[in-house]
């Protein structure tokens, strides 16, 4: 039986890309609202727990939700404390260090290793 988890993965991967697209020419609307919510609420969190590979999908699920909000919330209350709050800036470095992640768990990796050759 094939695992859910690299098909989540790649999923995120797209909207991680579409998420970094529309930051970086300042789009607005409800379609980049829409991706920055998936954004706070899955990405950080599962590029994490993903990791683990939990044997429970709710505990995964929670986990993941859980570890978003705290990055968020602790990058965003840095970026307050030092007097520098750009919510562009910051999903762009939120997307870029989640990334690899998510990468190496949608198990492009072999892919990448392919095309280097």
């Amino acid at each position: 039986m094939a695992s859910w988890r690299p098909f989540a993965s790649k999923v995120l991967i797209y909207i991680t890309l579409a998420n970094i697209v529309l930051a970086l020419l300042n789009v607005t609307g409800s379609i980049r609202f829409v991706l920055g919510l998936v954004l706070g609420l899955a990405i950080p969190g599962w590029s994490i727990v993903g990791l683990i590979h939990l044997r429970d999908t709710a505990l995964e699920i929670g986990l993941s939700m859980a570890a978003s909000f705290a990055i968020v919330m602790l990058g965003a209350q840095l970026l307050i404390t030092i007097h520098f709050w750009h919510l562009g800036a910051f999903e762009v470095f939120l997307c870029v260090i989640c990334l690899p992640s998510l990468v190496y768990q949608a198990k492009w990796d072999r892919f990448f290793q392919w095309w280097t050759r």
